[in-house]
């Protein structure tokens, strides 16, 4: 039962970081013209999941504020969103978006 679990939950972890951070018109910037503000709301994304997916990944959707402000617990980042409406609907996706992204690769 337990490796079951565990394979499920690596699975998901990945999921969630890979279309946090693979999705399309993202931003590419040269070193010199790059600021984090920018990089934070352009290069992540706000995964917009149902409250119960919300409440068992600890709000791991809201990526983007993580980028912005990394020391906002994960309990806050409701009310963030909450209160700044830029950062609520910044680069969106939900679930089903996310199906569409399996087709999108990053090369360097």
């Amino acid at each position: 039962m337990f490796l079951p679990t565990m394979l499920l939950t690596a699975i998901a972890g990945m999921w969630f970081f890979y279309v946090q951070h693979q999705f399309e018109k993202t931003s590419w910037q040269r070193e010199h013209d790059w600021s984090i503000q920018d990089a934070a709301l352009e290069v992540s994304s706000h995964f917009a999941l149902p409250g119960m997916l919300r409440w068992i990944t600890r709000n791991t959707g809201v990526h983007h504020v993580h980028h912005l402000a990394s020391r906002i617990p994960f309990y806050r980042l409701p009310e963030v969103l909450r209160g700044h409406d830029v950062l609520a609907n910044t680069r969106r996706i939900t679930l089903r978006d996310s199906l569409r992204f399996t087709s999108l690769a990053l090369w360097d």
